[in-house]
């Protein structure tokens, strides 16, 4: 889940330079750029087969450890290997949300709401003038 990159060492790591591990759970070492990833998770290099990546998917969360850089170590029966889980070169799976919209919205709600919580003070104000000056009558 991630974008993917070849350093100069021939190895696919990620963004952060973290090396890409294979079901074998070694680092991907190519003999070239050339690259292909199948949906399945097979990589080849110059169209020779070398592995395939690892897909986990951590049923219990609960079995994994925090070890910073928003990376989770694995522990006992954290996961079991993802079924029907496809891979696809070439894309990359960002948020679905836009945070700018979404903090935009945010700040006219609380502009609107802060509105109407003095419109609602106001008019207590007045009613409360009103039962006064009623009363002194």
């Amino acid at each position: 889940a991630g974008a993917f990159r070849v350093d100069e060492n021939l190895r696919i790591v990620t963004a952060d330079g973290y090396p890409l591990l294979g079901t074998n759970g070694e680092p991907f070492v190519l003999a070239s750029e050339d690259v292909q990833i199948d949906k399945e998770g097979n990589v080849y290099n110059e169209g020779v087969y070398i592995n395939t990546i690892q897909l986990t998917n951590f049923t219990n969360v609960e079995g994994l450890r925090k070890i910073g850089d928003n990376l989770y170590e694995a522990l006992d029966d954290a996961g079991a290997v993802a079924a029907n889980a496809r891979v696809h070169q070439g894309f990359l799976e960002g948020s679905n949300v836009d945070l700018v919209k979404q903090m935009t919205d945010m700040i006219e709600i609380s502009r609107s709401y802060e509105t109407h919580q003095r419109m609602a003070s106001i008019i207590n104000d007045t009613l409360g003038k009103a039962v006064n000056e009623i009363g002194k009558v």
